[in-house]
């Protein structure tokens, strides 16, 4: 009976790390535009921009490349 019960325990821990973390880089859900200014403001970070009307994010990178 233990047996099951920890087999039950650890099949719904194993699962709830695949169904939980929908949003893994912490950004908004990608809302509708038309431009990109309907996009959040553009960061440090985070550069928005709109692709098939949707608000889509790309990272800035800071390496120089020589």
């Amino acid at each position: 009976m233990v047996k099951i019960l920890k087999s039950v325990y650890v099949i719904i821990l194993f699962l709830f790390l695949f169904l939980v973390p929908k949003n893994i880089d912490g950004a908004p859900a990608a809302k509708d535009c038309v431009t990109k200014y309907d996009c959040p403001p553009t960061t440090s970070i985070r550069r928005y921009k709109c692709i098939k009307n949707k608000c889509r994010y790309t990272r800035v990178c800071d390496v120089n490349v020589q």
